[in-house]
């Protein structure tokens, strides 16, 4: 599955993953919400499968992990708008993380359908940060 290689999802799901810690370690952010330890579990399962999905030996086994992948960023997601109805702030800190979380899902889903037709991405960089 080499040929479906592409390190800048795995570099952005990690990246992710780094800024949604930094944003759940601040005390006022863990003592509001009180699901930050789910919010954490699950940020890490989305570079760890992205990089089982790298490892795989087959089609079916890559797209079986980008599955469990998509499904963690949907879960991260819904927590995270969660967060921004519960706020009451104008200017909530999970806005940023949601507009990423949105673009990573954008790329996993491209990634998964062009491993499921057979294609081979046409370049290195499938969608950048905005």
């Amino acid at each position: 599955m080499n040929m479906y290689h592409d390190p800048e999802i795995w570099e952005r799901s990690r990246q992710f993953c780094s800024d949604l810690y930094q944003l759940t370690a601040t005390d006022s952010y863990y003592q509001t919400f009180y699901y930050t330890p789910i919010l954490r579990q699950i940020a890490v399962l989305v570079p760890t499968h992205i990089m089982l999905a790298y490892q795989a030996p087959k089609p079916d086994v890559f797209i079986r992990h980008l599955d469990f992948t998509l499904g963690a960023a949907y879960e991260l997601r819904t927590l995270l708008m969660f967060n921004v109805l519960l706020d009451f702030e104008e200017k909530s800190p999970n806005r940023p993380l949601i507009h990423k979380i949105n673009i990573l899902i954008a790329s996993i889903n491209l990634l998964r359908e062009r491993v499921q037709t057979g294609r081979a991405p046409r370049s290195k960089r499938t969608i950048l940060w905005t």
